[in-house]
């Protein structure tokens, strides 16, 4: 008998020891989805002050250089954006969204994704 209560006692050991692991592992993935999202918001944030800070910024004519070379790349990308919106509304005959980017279904005054007016 005292072998068996050993091998339960064992087990029981091993068992408590995998809960514990369990119990870690799940832990861990919760704080890695919680970091996940919270550098998402930051990344956000830094976006839109980024925007905010371009709108400042771009019809400024005294910029430092630096400066300049950032907010004319920033045009060219905006540029490249609206390019490829117009490409893909002459392929599919649909609209997109000038603001989120998502497909516009005709006729719609109103994105469906984000709710921005369409012109």
């Amino acid at each position: 008998m005292d072998t068996f209560d050993a091998a339960l006692q064992k087990a029981k050991g091993l068992f408590d020891s995998a809960c514990k692991k369990t119990d870690e592992v799940v832990n861990v993935g919760k704080l890695k989805f919680e970091l996940s999202s919270a550098e998402s918001k930051l990344e956000k944030a830094f976006c839109a002050l980024g925007k905010a800070q371009y709108n400042v910024l771009k019809d400024k004519e005294d910029l430092e250089i630096e400066a300049k070379a950032l907010v004319l790349d920033v045009n060219d990308k905006l540029s490249d954006v609206e390019n490829l919106r117009n490409e893909i509304t002459k392929l599919t005959g649909k609209g997109v969204c000038g603001e989120c980017g998502a497909a516009l279904t005709n006729g719609a005054a109103f994105c469906s994704s984000c709710g921005k007016k369409v012109k």
